[in-house]
């Protein structure tokens, strides 16, 4: 969904996974730059990084469209923006070596974000 909607509304996407040191694999969500003529992509940036809420994902700061979503609104204000996934998320579901979907080991499950 979220590379979807940053695709569909004309912002540059690039999609980073991301290697945790106990092997979660993350996806971030980078829109480097705004789609309007100012914005240019050789052009340094301030970097920001949007992270979601519980039981949610990047797709919170895209979904509701270019005027009111803020990972565009501050795209087009000339920065860069990542927009990251926490582990066990629609976009984090993912491990070297943990399955999340097996029913008999739970272990995928058992971290937490302290």
């Amino acid at each position: 969904m979220t590379p979807d909607l940053i695709e569909k509304y004309g912002y540059p996407l690039e999609i980073h996974k991301v290697i945790t040191s106990d092997y979660y694999v993350l996806e971030a969500h980078r829109i480097p730059y705004g789609r309007d003529q100012n914005n240019e992509s050789d052009t340094n940036r301030p970097v920001v990084l949007l992270m979601h809420g519980l039981s949610s994902s990047s797709a919170e700061f895209v979904a509701v469209g270019p005027a009111s979503a803020l990972a565009y609104i501050l795209a087009e204000a000339g920065y860069d923006v990542w927009l990251g996934n926490a582990r066990g998320n629609y976009y984090s579901r993912e491990n070297l070596y943990l399955d999340p979907d097996d029913r008999r080991n739970l272990d995928f499950w058992r971290f937490s974000w302290d």
